[in-house]
């Protein structure tokens, strides 16, 4: 996870204390450590101002595991190692009272966290640092991404962790043998009913069966193995444009975006020209994290020619507010609002999203299939101009 930072050095020199608190019968225990958010805060306020957090968050960790050696990991991660703990609660007692408690510099009150991965070694075990360590980062990513904030391994995590391995060693033998696949969806217009595009969909045929993104996405995400698919994907949809002649959609990942060569990779996988075919299309939740990494590619590439589409729309906290200012040029309204058309309600909010695009100058994309429908709304899966409906 990145080279260690100072004082990284003393935790590993510590693990030569296992042997004298096996001798006391009590646990190595390990905290590891990550402040939410940091990204996010650091770019907002600069650099003096994430160093003098960095340095409340190490002295808030020394306060409450006093004796314990703490160390920085990486940019803004901690790790604390104690050889006093004698049970598995009072390590996670510990990792609640260090999950809050830490105040900010300067004015601003914005309740800080820290997600906290715990990891114990029982003196008959053994010591293996490295494990240790990736046990308890682990833990820290899935307390983290669950929102937990305080994360214990254990045998469950373990074996999510084996099978994930088992997971990223497979999809690194798809992309080397060219098993992935792309299915094209056709993207119809509402009112002439003609395919004026296609949105390329990523398949995995398995031996066990066809794997659907849902079973592999979110793990090549967290992984970054989504780079290399996703780069994968933009090179063969570009193949279905020289031999389709027709736009095509491609959905990105906000890890694909905030990768600083982002850009010079999209350049190398499409090509210098037709650009104007290409869309990319990005989550709601996604687009609007606030990332400027994110925010600068999606400008970048709308500078290139290609546009940009918000996926599943309405399913988010977006405020509508924010669409003009952001680099947007369709808005694709999520399923679950389409097959409920048949209801007021549905019919309303589907009316207002069409509405919302026409204000801002968005087209429209409605995903799942459907039939045709008044001119208030979009009739079937396309992208009706601006004002015509």
């Amino acid at each position: 996870r990145g080279r260690c930072g100072a004082g990284s050095g003393g935790v590993v020199q510590r693990w030569g204390a296992v042997g004298r608190g096996g001798e006391r019968g009590a646990s190595l225990g390990l905290w590891y450590c990550g402040f939410d958010g940091f990204r996010g805060v650091h770019d907002r306020h600069g650099h003096a101002w994430g160093d003098e957090l960095l340095l409340r968050i190490e002295a808030h960790l020394k306060g409450i595991a006093a004796g314990a050696v703490v160390a920085r990991f990486g940019g803004d991660d901690f790790v604390v190692v104690t050889e006093e703990a004698t049970s598995l609660d009072e390590l996670v007692e510990l990792a609640r009272s260090i999950r809050v408690g830490l105040d900010l510099p300067g004015a601003e009150r914005i309740p800080p966290l820290l997600s906290v991965g715990v990891a114990a070694c029982a003196p008959e075990e053994g010591a293996d640092p490295d494990l240790l360590l990736r046990e308890g980062d682990a833990a820290m990513f899935e307390g983290r991404r669950g929102g937990l904030g305080v994360m214990v391994f254990d045998d469950a995590l373990r074996t999510q962790l084996v099978a994930e391995q088992n997971l990223g060693r497979e999809i690194d033998a798809a992309l080397l043998y060219d098993d992935f696949e792309l299915h094209y969806q056709p993207i119809v217009d509402a009112r002439s009913l003609g395919v004026v595009g296609v949105e390329a969909l990523i398949r995995w045929p398995h031996w066990e069966g066809m794997r659907m993104p849902a079973e592999w996405i979110p793990f090549a995400e967290k992984t970054g193995v989504i780079i290399p698919v996703g780069r994968w994907v933009v090179a063969s949809a570009r193949l279905c444009v020289e031999r389709l002649g027709l736009p095509v959609a491609v959905n990105v990942a906000a890890a694909q975006l905030a990768d600083p060569r982002f850009i010079d990779h999209l350049r190398e996988d499409w090509g210098d020209n037709d650009w104007n075919l290409l869309t990319l299309e990005i989550t709601e939740s996604d687009l609007l994290e606030d990332l400027s990494d994110v925010i600068d590619s999606l400008t970048a590439v709308r500078a290139l020619g290609a546009r940009i589409s918000i996926d599943d729309f309405g399913t988010g906290y977006s405020s509508f507010s924010r669409l003009a200012s952001l680099p947007v040029d369709v808005l694709k309204i999520d399923q679950a609002f389409v097959r409920d058309l048949d209801t007021p309600s549905g019919l309303a909010i589907v009316r207002a999203i069409v509405s919302l695009a026409r204000a801002y100058g968005l087209d429209v994309v409605t995903g799942g299939g459907g039939r045709e429908r008044p001119l208030e709304v979009p009739a079937r899966p396309g992208v009706p101009p601006p004002g015509r409906g």
